[in-house]
């Protein structure tokens, strides 16, 4: 069991919240369509990590050893208050209690498999540790949750960027559109998406994710294996059927063929 702490004026404290599950929100931000070369979704898509996923902040990104292409993302985590079943956009503020947050840790050439073979995201994104959040703030202390700024650091370095303006879909439409397929409960926390720059990772990186108005996650990824020098691009793909897991020209791209996982084109 998980449960949520929050950061108050007084410090941190624990919270009656615990996550029954994570909904993600995939292509949320348009330059992240553009860069993924996919259409920007007329309504949201959504996937589920489980809660055995959740770690805190100052925790440890778990690498397992069958997986060559861990990549990173910083997301808006709406914290839910209060049951909300079929609920309607404009009440749907009063059932959000906060805001966090949150990195959607997976696995990209295991995600391009399942999307090729119709599977679900879920094999990629489910592994333990691979949903790092930080400490809940009350949504009146962080105010606008669509004018914050977001970013990312990987040892130091930028790598991610942007102002929660840009999400397509706002929160509030999160909330209505996945009450009316699901309750969501309280402590259930949605993942709003991510900007443009994902981008892989490795065993000894330091990941720190900060969000305006809430604050820095900080997390450490820890080596379980050792990589391997290439790996084919059929990686656990269908027998006899192959596919193109990167796409020539972004960040997850580069780094693969920087470290040896494919060769470039």
């Amino acid at each position: 069991m998980f449960r949520l702490t929050e950061l108050t004026d007084k410090g941190i404290i624990a919270t009656d919240l615990v996550p029954t599950k994570v909904v993600g929100i995939a292509y949320n931000w348009k330059k992240l369509c553009d860069e993924f070369v996919v259409t920007a979704p007329s309504e949201p898509l959504i996937f589920l990590k489980p809660v055995s996923a959740l770690i805190g902040d100052k925790g440890t990104i778990l690498y397992p050893p069958q997986l060559r292409s861990v990549f990173f993302e910083t997301e808006l985590a709406v914290i839910i208050g209060e049951r909300a079943t079929r609920v309607p956009v404009e009440d749907a503020y009063r059932y959000i209690y906060g805001y966090s947050v949150i990195q959607d840790i997976s696995d990209y050439m295991l995600e391009e498999t399942c999307s090729d073979q119709g599977m679900d995201w879920t094999v990629s994104k489910g592994f333990d540790t691979f949903a790092p959040i930080y400490h809940v703030v009350k949504k009146e202390r962080v105010g606008d949750p669509h004018r914050l700024d977001l970013s990312l650091k990987v040892n130091g370095v930028l790598k991610q960027s942007g102002n929660t303006r840009n999400m397509i879909f706002k929160c509030d439409q999160l909330v209505s559109y996945i009450s009316h397929i699901m309750t969501l409960e309280p402590g259930d926390i949605i993942a709003a998406g991510c900007p443009e720059g994902c981008d892989l990772i490795e065993p000894g990186d330091v990941l720190e994710s900060t969000i305006q108005n809430i604050g820095t996650l900080t997390v450490t990824v820890k080596k379980v294996h050792d990589f391997p020098a290439s790996i084919s691009t059929s990686f656990m793909a269908k027998e006899g059927k192959r596919y193109i897991p990167f796409s020539p020209g972004t960040k997850l791209y580069d780094s693969a063929v920087k470290k040896g996982l494919i060769k470039p084109k």
